[in-house]
Parts: structure tokens; C-alpha cells; sequence
């Protein structure tokens, strides 16, 4: 899908697997940072082919401009539903924690991560389903539940493999002895940390890191060289 930006007239190209489908979304302009909203739903069958319909987002403080000037509504059931732009070599993290929130964001930023945060399971889902993160971080009973009640981590079990090891996961629970293999790899992640080892955090991700990124290098030659990728 190409849309135009209602500011500056730059030309967004936006991939067809981030485009949500039959709803109306915001976009960022890369030029401008105007933001832009974009009315995605498609006419039916029968009716000619439109183009899908931009226009600048008012300020919130203009409600009733924003209903009238764009007839558009985000519909996904979240407050935001912007998809974000990201340059090829840019490495993308989802953190969805309810402690020590602003230790995983230091952390990951001083690692040159760009950085996005779930309020909820269910927007940690829903951000994966448009976005190939190359780090995503849980808290083991976010909002009280367990892993088997949380949309995001469920989401992440149920990737394919192909996609799922392009992915760097961590897990963290008060139970959690940090960088302990066997209950990272019970709870399918890479990763587990104790909450109150947040001044371990920069080494254990690092350590870890490297290993997983030199087993997958090594799995991946052993493919190549029996002919199966």
C-alpha cells in the first residue's frame, strides 16, 4: 500500500503484511515525522477500487475535528495503533514488564535497541503480529497472570521456528535463578531473569546473547552444508 503524506507529499510505501486488515491505522511519515491516518478498509467486490484515504491526525485536544475531517475510527481496541518505520539494520525490542520497566529500557537502549512497550499481553500480541522484533522481554505474572493466560507469550510459543529464532527472548520472575539454561529452555526462551538481579542485567543479556547468536550460527551452517536451507 502507498500513501501519500498529507504534509509533505513524501510517498509511504507500507508492506501489505503490516497493513491491518479492513481498519483504519496511523502512521508516522519518515520524512516529516508528520503523523498520517490511513483508512485501510477495502470497498466491496462489486465497487470500484479506491485508494486508501490519508489525513493528518488532529491534536487530541480537537475531538470533534478528528471525528469530522477524517471519518476514520482505530478500531483495534488499543489506544495506539501506529505502525512504526524502522531502517533495515535497526535492531527492535517489545518490553512488556510491570517491574523494573525503566531498568530493561536503559539497558536495552544503551545496546542500540529502538524500543517498544506493551501495556498489556494483548498488545504485546497484537504489536508481533506487525512488527519482527529482535528482543522481547515478559514478566513471568504480568497483571497476576500465569504464562498459560498471557496472549503474548502464548504468541510467541506458537511461532514457527523459522521465525521464532530471529527472536531473542527473555523471561522475568522473582523464582528465577538468572542464566539458569534448564529453566530458560523449560519455559521456551532464551533467557530467564531474577527481578532483583537488574544490576547483573547488562552482562547476563550480553553473555547470553552471544551464545544464542553462535549456537544459531552453527545450526544454521549445519543446514546449509546437508542441502536443507
Amino acid at each position: 500500500m502507498i500513501v501519500k503524506c498529507s504534509s509533505c507529499e513524501y510517498e509511504i510505501n507500507i508492506p501489505d503484511k503490516k497493513v491491518p486488515e479492513g481498519k483504519a491505522f496511523n502512521v508516522s511519515c519518515p520524512k516529516c515525522k508528520n503523523k498520517v491516518r490511513v483508512d485501510g478498509r477495502l470497498k466491496k467486490d462489486s465497487e470500484p477500487e479506491q485508494e486508501p484515504i490519508a489525513a493528518t491526525v488532529p491534536s487530541k485536544a480537537d475531538d470533534s475535528a478528528s471525528e469530522i475531517d477524517t471519518g476514520l475510527v482505530v478500531d483495534s481496541g488499543f489506544e495506539e495503533d501506529e505502525i512504526p518505520f524502522y531502517n533495515e539494520n535497526d535492531k527492535v525490542a517489545l518490553v512488556l514488564v510491570d517491574k523494573e520497566l525503566d531498568s530493561w529500557t536503559k539497558t536495552l537502549e544503551t545496546m542500540d535497541y529502538k524500543i517498544q512497550i506493551a501495556k498489556s499481553p494483548e498488545q504485546a500480541a497484537h504489536k508481533m503480529k506487525f512488527t519482527q522484533f529482535h528482543f522481547v522481554v515478559l514478566t513471568e505474572t504480568f497483571e497476576r497472570k500465569n504464562l498459560e493466560e498471557n496472549e503474548g507469550y502464548q504468541f510467541i510459543i506458537e511461532m514457527p521456528m523459522s521465525t521464532r529464532r530471529k527472536m531473542f527472548v527473555a523471561l522475568m520472575g522473582s523464582d528465577f535463578k538468572s542464566g539458569h539454561n534448564m529453566q530458560a529452555f523449560a519455559c521456551s526462551v532464551n533467557l530467564v531473569v531474577n527481578e532483583k538481579d537488574m544490576t547483573k542485567l547488562p552482562d547476563l543479556l550480553k553473555q547470553s546473547i552471544i551464545e544464542t547468536d553462535t549456537f544459531y550460527k552453527v545450526y544454521k551452517e549445519t543446514l546449509t552444508a546437508l542441502g536443507k536451507i
